[in-house]
Order: structure tokens, then C-alpha cells, then sequence
């Protein structure tokens, strides 16, 4: 009976390791390079409009047990394909991310007061 226990303990155990391992690799993966294109747009109360597209380069960093894409940490144990992050700062100020294997897509939007702004990334991994 002591020694079934003790198989079974050591087993989950192995099971354990091998899932935080797994999880640390696909974060590794998606660390790197990226190129995007960002699209911004801002508006005011006023005829103010500022539309702009552009490419940026991105790098995905991996910290301990969390990743970081553009200011946003996504802890490891939150990441699979297709996913769709979302971090609420109150209001109408909001940003989410979707990350597969070699794209990443960002999303912000934020204003109060008659104004606000709004800015897309669009990403392919290029390292």
C-alpha cells in the first residue's frame, strides 16, 4: 500500500515538472522579434484627427513565468493559441491581445472627456 502511494506521488510529481516545462517552452517560442503594423488614430472635441499607419520593430520578452508584448505581463500558465487577453483601466480605457504561434494582435482604445485614441499592432515574428 506505502509503496503504491509513494509511485503515485512520484508520478504526479514527473507530471508536474513535465507541464511547467511545456509552458516555459511555449513562452520561449513566442519570445523574439516582431514586425508590426500600427495603425493610431486620435480624436478630440475639436475638428482635431490624427489617422497614421506605420511599422514598428516588437520584442516579446520572457520574464521568469511571465511574458511581456508591449507593457502587458501574461503569465505563462494563461498562454495558448488564440487567446484573447484583456486588461481593463476603467471606462473606455482598454487594451487586448491575441497571440498564436508567429502573429500577435494588439488592440487599445482609451479617451474620456470628448477625446480618446485608438491604436491597432498587427505582428508577424521575424526571429
Amino acid at each position: 500500500m506505502m509503496k503504491n502511494i509513494v509511485r503515485l506521488l512520484i508520478i504526479c510529481i514527473i507530471l508536474f515538472n513535465i507541464s511547467f516545462s511545456c509552458k516555459k517552452h511555449r513562452a520561449k517560442k513566442l519570445s523574439g522579434t516582431y514586425e508590426c503594423e500600427v495603425n493610431y488614430v486620435y480624436y478630440d472635441g475639436a475638428p482635431t484627427h490624427i489617422d497614421s499607419s506605420y511599422y514598428e520593430t516588437v520584442e516579446v520578452k520572457q520574464d521568469k513565468r511571465h511574458i511581456e508584448v508591449l507593457g502587458l505581463k501574461i503569465h505563462i500558465d494563461s498562454i495558448w493559441d488564440g487567446q484573447v487577453y484583456r486588461r481593463n483601466g476603467g471606462g473606455r480605457n482598454y487594451k487586448t491581445i491575441s497571440i498564436s504561434d508567429n502573429k500577435i494582435d494588439y488592440y487599445s482604445e482609451g479617451g474620456g472627456q470628448g477625446g480618446g485614441y485608438r491604436i491597432t499592432y498587427n505582428c508577424i515574428k521575424s526571429k
